[in-house]
Parts: C-alpha cells; structure tokens; sequence
C-alpha cells in the first residue's frame, strides 16, 4: 500500500515537471507564467496529495479498528467454545439421539458463526 502511495504521488509530480520542462501548454498563464498561476498548479498538487493521504489514513483507521474489535471480541468467543467444550463433556456417554435435546448443540453453530464474522487483517 505504501508503494502504491509513493507511485501515485510521484507520479503526477513527474508529470508536472515533464510538462513544465518540454513547454506544454496545459499550465495556465502560457510560457510566461505569473506568480498566481504558479501557487495555483503548486496548490492543485498539494490538494491531489492531500486526497491520497488522507484516503491512505482512512485505510489504516479501518485496518486498526478490525484490529481492535478481533482483539475484543475473541476473548468472549472463547469463554463460549470452553463452556461448550465442557458442556460436552459433561453429556460424555449420553447416545446421539439424547443429545440433540442439549443446548449445547445449537450454540456450537452460532458461536462458530460469530468466529466468522469477526473481521481479521493478516500482516
């Protein structure tokens, strides 16, 4: 992400000084630019970086904040496997068809589905 960061920044930054370089006429003012006209491409560059960096900010808040809340909520998802587990091995040697009746059953699924919704970056 960093990379990619750098590649858009610098690209149009190339492009700029490319263009200012060979005379192109897409800056305003023509070959003789004023002082104005200088601030003004000078600040259109600067407002393009600040949308990239702030875009690349907005993606490392949600990066930390999934962080977070799998750091939070992981903890409670175990307590709940343990209390299954124990809940099974309590039912130990009960036949398949008296275990439907538990409880335990159901939440098995539901505490595994929670497991899957819970957001996890990998770095």
């Amino acid at each position: 992400m960093v990379k990619l960061l750098l590649a858009g920044g610098l690209l149009p930054a190339l492009f700029v000084g490319l263009a200012w370089l060979l005379n192109w006429s897409i800056f305003p003012g023509g070959p003789n630019p004023t002082v104005a006209d200088i601030w003004s491409m000078l600040s259109s560059l600067m407002g393009y970086w600040g949308v990239l960096f702030s875009g690349y900010a907005a993606y490392k808040v949600k990066e930390i904040s999934q962080k977070y809340f799998a750091r939070t909520r992981f903890p409670q998802i175990k307590e709940n496997l343990d209390a299954i587990t124990k809940e099974m091995a309590k039912a130990g040697d009960k036949p398949a068809s008296a275990l439907r009746s538990e409880r335990f059953i159901a939440s098995i699924s539901v505490s595994l589905g929670e497991v899957d919704r819970v957001p996890v970056t990998c770095h």
